[in-house]
C-alpha cells in the first residue's frame, strides 16, 4: 500500500468513494476516542476536585475560592466536550440478544 505525505497527494489520486468514506470513518473514529479520553480525565479531575472540597466541608471549612472557580471550569470544560460527541446509541438489551425467531 503507497503512503501519501498530504491529503492533497492522496486526493490527486482521484480514490473512489468507498476509499473516502473508511478514511472519513477512520478518522472520526480516532477523534471520538480522543475526546473521550479528554472526558475521562477531566472527569477524574474533577471527582479530586470534589472530594477536596467535602473534605474540607466535613472539617466545617469554607474551600477556597480558586477550588470552586475550578470545580465549575472543569464542569463546563466537560459539558463542551460532551456535545462534541455524537449521540450514542442505546445497547440491546441482554434478553433482546438471546431471543430467536425462527
Amino acid at each position: 500500500m503507497r503512503q501519501f505525505k498530504t491529503i492533497e497527494e492522496w486526493l490527486a489520486t482521484k480514490p473512489s468513494d468507498d476509499e473516502i468514506k473508511k478514511v472519513l470513518n477512520l478518522i472520526h473514529r480516532v477523534e471520538t476516542n480522543n475526546t473521550r479520553k479528554m472526558i475521562w480525565e477531566k472527569e477524574r479531575y474533577f471527582r479530586r476536585l470534589n472530594r477536596i472540597a467535602k473534605d474540607y466541608k466535613d472539617l466545617d471549612i469554607n474551600p477556597p475560592k480558586e477550588l470552586s472557580e475550578e470545580i465549575k471550569k472543569i464542569a463546563k470544560e466537560i459539558e463542551v466536550l460532551k456535545k462534541d460527541l455524537p449521540a450514542s446509541k442505546p445497547r440491546a438489551k441482554k434478553d433482546d440478544l438471546l431471543t430467536f425467531e425462527g
